[in-house]
This record gives C-alpha cells, sequence and structure tokens, in this order.
C-alpha cells in the first residue's frame, strides 16, 4: 500500500558557505545538471519507442470511456493495454530507476550525487517526460539543461542523502550551516523547525551577478498563519481584471489596482533594456537597417529606428552590454520577488474578509493574447496561492462559470450588455448605480456552479450599496497626486449620487476631499501655465 500523504509546507533558509563548500556545492549540481541530461536522453529514447508500438497504437484507438449499467467508466482493458506497452518498452518509473543506478555507479558521478539523490533526478526526467506523452499540462517536448540551468536538488527523505540534522545540511562529507533569523518576531522559525522535516531541497539563485544557495525543508503539517493574518468568516465575492482586483464581503469591500508597488520598479527593468538595446546597436551597426522618418496621422515627423535585418548574424558583446545584463537579471528578479510578496499580502487581505471565496472562471490565456502587455506586468494568473492558502487555513475557492454574465446582469434581473469603456452599473429600472467590477464582485457572491441567485443580491443589496460607495470614495482619495488606470472609472464617478448613500459625517469627509483635488488641479494648471 502506499504511504498516507500528509500535508507539508516548505520552510526557506539561505545557506552560509565559505568558498571551499561554495565549490564543491557548484561541482555538485553540475554533475546533477549531466546526470539529469544523461536521464532525460533515456526517457525520450523509451518514450518514442512506446509511440511506434502496436500496442500503444491498439489502446490509442479504443474509446477512454465505456457505458457500464448506464453509467460511464474508465475503459480498464484500453488501461492494461498502455501499462503493457509501457512495460515492453520500459517507459516506467521503476525500470528507469535501473538505468539512472548503472550511470551513476559505472562513473565519476557516484563520488558527487548520492542514491537518493540520483533517484529523485531520474524521477524528475520521468515526470516532464510522461507529461509530454500524455499531454497531461499543455507544455511541450523536455529540453535538456544547459550550464547552470539546473537549480536545485532534492533528497527522498531525510534520513539519508541530503539531510537537515542538528541545525545543519548535511550531504555526504558536506555540512553546511544555515543563517538563522535570530529575531523570530512572528515565531514562524520556531514553529517551522518544530515540525518534522519530510526531505530536503538545495536551491541556487543568482544574485547581483553571484549564485546564492538556500536550503529549502519540506515540513510535515500546516504553516503557521500570523496573528495579524486571521483568517474572517463569511462569503467573499472576487472580481479579476488583468490590472485591477476588486472584492466585497458582508461589511467591507476592496479595489485597487493589481500589484501597483512594482510599477516603480518595472520602470527601471524598461530603463536597463533601453540601455542594452542602444549598446547593442551602437556595438553592432551593420547587423540592422537603416533609421527612416515616418510622417504620423497629424502631420508631424518621427524618426525610427531600424529593424533588425533578416538572417544569420553574429552580435558582438561589449563590456557595458554584459554588465547591463546582469542588472537586467537582477531588476527581473527584484519585479518578480516583490511582485509575489504583494500577491502574498493582497491573499492575505482577501481571507482576512472571509473564508468562501468565489470568482469567475477565468481564461488566463485568453487574457494574455487580449491584453498582453497589462497580463506579463501585473501577473493576476499568480493568484492561484489564493487556493493555496484558503485550503490551507480550512476555507474553500469557488470558481463560477462566466454563463451567469455577472457584468451585465443587475439585481432587478435584467440583462444589458456592456461595452469595456463603460465602467459604472447604471439601472434605469431599479436605480441601482455602482462600480462596474464591484457590483460584479458583489452578485458573484450570490452565484454558485449552477446559477445566480437573484432573490437574495435584491435583500443584500440594501445594506451593501453603501459598503460599495465607501470603497469608491477610498479609492478617490487614495487617487488624489497618482495616476489610476483608466479601468476604474474615477472620471464619470458620480460624486453626489453616491455621497447620498453615506451618512453626514462621511459625506462632510468626502466633499472636503473632493474640493481638496480640484484645488490641486488648479494649483498644477496654474503651475504649468506660469512654465
Amino acid at each position: 500500500m502506499p504511504k498516507a500523504k500528509t500535508p507539508s509546507f516548505i520552510f526557506e533558509l539561505p545557506l552560509k558557505v565559505n568558498p571551499q563548500q561554495y565549490k564543491v556545492l557548484t561541482k555538485r549540481f553540475n554533475v546533477a545538471r549531466m546526470l539529469y541530461n544523461a536521464c532525460l536522453c533515456e526517457c525520450l529514447k523509451r518514450a518514442k519507442k512506446l509511440k511506434v508500438s502496436d500496442i500503444y497504437k491498439q489502446a490509442k484507438k479504443m474509446p477512454a470511456k465505456v457505458t457500464v449499467k448506464g453509467k460511464q467508466k474508465v475503459n480498464s482493458e484500453r488501461k492494461d493495454l498502455f501499462k503493457q506497452a509501457r512495460d515492453e518498452v520500459g517507459f516506467n518509473e521503476y525500470n528507469l530507476h535501473g538505468f539512472s543506478k548503472t550511470i551513476r555507479a559505472n562513473s565519476h558521478f557516484s563520488d558527487h550525487i548520492d542514491a537518493f539523490t540520483e533517484q529523485k533526478i531520474m524521477t524528475r526526467a520521468y515526470q516532464a517526460t510522461n507529461k509530454y506523452v500524455m499531454r497531461s499540462d499543455g507544455k511541450g517536448r523536455p529540453r535538456y539543461k544547459g550550464i547552470n540551468q539546473l537549480d536545485s536538488v532534492e533528497g527522498k527523505s531525510n534520513g539519508a542523502g541530503i539531510r537537515f540534522i542538528n541545525g545543519k545540511v548535511i550531504w555526504s562529507k558536506l555540512k553546511v550551516e544555515p543563517l538563522f533569523d535570530t529575531k523570530d518576531k512572528h515565531d514562524v522559525q520556531a514553529w517551522a523547525l518544530g515540525c518534522k522535516t519530510k526531505y530536503v531541497r538545495l536551491v541556487r539563485r543568482e544574485i547581483k551577478g553571484e549564485y546564492r544557495y538556500f536550503v529549502q525543508l519540506v515540513q510535515e503539517g500546516k504553516a503557521l498563519i500570523k496573528e495579524k493574518n486571521k483568517i474572517g468568516n463569511g462569503t467573499v465575492g472576487l472580481d479579476l481584471g488583468p490590472s485591477l482586483i476588486a472584492g466585497v464581503s458582508n461589511k467591507e469591500a476592496l479595489i485597487e489596482e493589481f500589484c501597483s508597488g512594482i510599477n516603480t520598479i518595472h520602470k527601471t527593468v524598461k530603463k536597463v533594456q533601453r540601455k542594452i538595446e542602444r549598446s547593442r546597436r551602437i556595438t553592432n551597426p551593420d547587423n540592422y537597417e537603416p533609421d527612416f522618418i515616418k510622417i504620423n496621422s497629424n502631420g508631424k515627423t518621427i524618426k525610427k529606428k531600424g529593424k533588425v535585418k533578416k538572417g544569420a548574424k553574429n552580435f558582438v558583446k561589449s563590456g557595458r552590454y554584459l554588465k547591463e545584463k546582469v542588472a537586467l537579471t537582477e531588476a527581473n528578479r527584484k519585479l518578480s520577488a516583490y511582485r509575489k510578496t504583494l500577491q502574498g499580502q493582497l491573499v492575505n487581505r482577501v481571507l482576512m474578509m472571509g473564508n468562501d471565496i468565489r470568482l469567475e472562471k477565468i481564461n488566463y490565456r485568453a487574457w494574455q493574447r487580449l491584453f498582453g502587455k497589462s497580463v506579463g506586468h501585473h501577473a493576476p494568473g499568480m493568484l492561484s496561492i489564493l487556493k493555496r492558502k484558503a485550503e490551507s487555513a480550512g476555507g474553500s475557492v469557488t470558481e463560477v462559470p462566466v454563463l451567469h454574465r455577472l457584468s451585465q446582469t443587475c439585481i432587478c434581473g435584467s440583462v444589458e450588455k456592456k461595452s469595456r469603456n463603460m465602467r459604472w452599473h447604471s439601472c434605469k429600472k431599479c436605480n441601482a448605480y455602482a462600480q462596474r467590477d464591484l457590483f460584479s464582485a458583489f452578485l458573484v457572491r450570490f452565484a454558485d456552479v449552477k446559477r445566480l441567485n437573484i432573490s437574495q443580491a435584491q435583500k443584500a443589496w440594501v445594506a451593501q450599496e453603501s459598503v460599495l460607495g465607501r470603497a469608491m470614495f477610498k479609492l478617490k482619495e487614495i487617487a488624489i497626486g497618482r495616476k489610476l488606470p483608466s479601468c476604474f472609472g474615477l472620471k464619470e464617478m458620480n460624486v453626489q449620487r453616491l455621497s447620498g448613500l453615506l451618512d453626514k459625517t462621511e459625506s462632510n469627509h468626502f466633499e472636503a476631499l473632493q474640493l481638496f483635488s480640484s484645488r490641486t488641479k488648479s494649483v498644477k494648471r496654474e503651475m504649468v501655465s506660469c512654465q
């Protein structure tokens, strides 16, 4: 019987590596890369034999499911034929472990890689090839790893191979000490180290042009939830866009730009990219077409840079180019890390609003085709960590079908198609008025996989109309002195209509806010006119 699966989480620590240990780790990572390439080569050979075998072709022609007593069931005969075809060519994990064992034993790999790490490397190569054969993840043929392209190795258990014992990482004769957090403000480290270690993973990252090593302890149990991130109760509706997120719960609502804090780093990335392109053009002028002048629709002349010439070319890379390449890699690393941090904070805020999360099912690939630049900048697809964190905290995430047409439906039941530039929901029948994304987030709270419960939404709207209004006034306050995307609809916002929903203290506050924002705009106009 297979072992029962238990929940697990990852706790990461940086390693304190001296020059000698650095040299040993670099050598072992390189040997692991060569072993992976050898295993992947064998996996691809056996996968090719599998596809041309007669038994495999026969199984492919058979239906995947059969009807038994009026019920659809998996075709067991087809499944047995696939297993027979795999056994015939040796394309299964345990047969391939025998190959990797032979490779390691008859080479210098045995001096650097232990048996358990070798088995995990073989499993990694087999799983990548098996996904390619099964077409389960939509990815293509797995590729071989070039120099410094394999950045993680792991063991099978904490009993042998790569281990974490008595506060040290032990791998054969190598012993490395991690850098522990001496303050441990939220007791996260103490909680993680108190759990049982399943296995250990070593990770290598390039930071500021140098490689640094980290240890990831895969611990048994669930990660500690900080006191400041306590999970709330109730249903939360989410509406995600390529660049914004709207959330509505029973007592509060939020609408904000998705990961707005990365804009500064993104500007740095673009600046370094321009430097790299200028350096490459100056060093290799013969590889580019000549510059030309173009006249736009307004009659203005614009100087355009020539494109790269077609065909094979040899680019000379200057010292400045290589230096800026390192700077670009570092800027992209910071961008990715900070984006992940902001998304984690956003997920925590959503979970504090409630534990039953509901949102529309989104086709992120379609978003990439339609809003490629915005999706690449904000990466809304990474919000999949919401599912993981919600399940870990005992909550749930439900994806509602887009067939409910939440962005076009009103609480009175009427359906009106809206164009993308219409950012406010204004119903003439029931006089409902709210920001479009917030209103969709409100409606999705009363939707499930089967239907949208309009009657419940009507009952809740009386209390929640002011909640949505407060969220927009809060956004208006944040927007003073900042440029927010037009998708928020702040220009079309009817302040007088919304302020009628709030009490006197709130309405007075927001009237003062509007007066302040109008004055700041007038001051800016005067400064521009003086210049």
